[in-house]
């Protein structure tokens, strides 16, 4: 969905990340979802009113972590830091790093190790989080050259924390 919105911000349409803040259940009646089904996001598309500023950019304030909350050397206990880039440059980390993020929480971790970078969910909450840096993970990366495909693996990296979730790893 992040490439669809990346896509459509390209030609010059506006869209917001909703995750909890719309009536679910309005959603999922016409879209027919069953019970084991769920939407966790949706994102509306259009023009801004340019006068007008918008709520939710009141509230919100786009901070970011430091890489050391969110970036992982080799493991997932050992903080990545600008010394430590290399195959996995400064520009791909901070492509990764401001991505739109649920309630501005960052709410997902990437270990890099070797030419492969681990994605994980902080937790359930951070699923959409997680998708969204996924999207971001691969567009960095192959926009440096770095050329690869997703893969699950068995045992992704070592050291994680208990409560983070793995999706999946860019493996180039």
């Amino acid at each position: 969905m992040e490439k669809i919105i990346l896509y459509l911000t390209s030609l010059g349409l506006d869209t917001c990340w909703l995750g909890g803040t719309y009536t679910a259940s309005c959603f999922t009646k016409a879209l027919n979802l069953t019970e084991n089904e769920k939407l966790v996001c949706v994102s509306p598309v259009g023009y801004r009113n340019p006068n007008k500023k918008g709520l939710v950019s009141y509230f919100m304030k786009r901070k970011r972590n430091e890489w050391a909350k969110n970036f992982f050397f080799e493991k997932g206990n050992q903080p990545m830091t600008e010394d430590k880039c290399d195959f996995f440059n400064k520009d791909i980390i901070e492509a990764i790093r401001w991505i739109p993020s649920g309630m501005n929480k960052q709410n997902y971790s990437v270990v890099f190790k070797d030419h492969t970078a681990h994605v994980f969910a902080g937790n359930s909450w951070g699923l959409c989080d997680g998708g969204i840096a996924m999207a971001h993970v691969e567009i960095a990366c192959r926009s440096n050259g770095h050329n690869g495909h997703w893969e699950r693996l068995e045992k992704p990296c070592e050291e994680v924390s208990k409560d983070w979730i793995y999706l999946a790893s860019f493996v180039c």
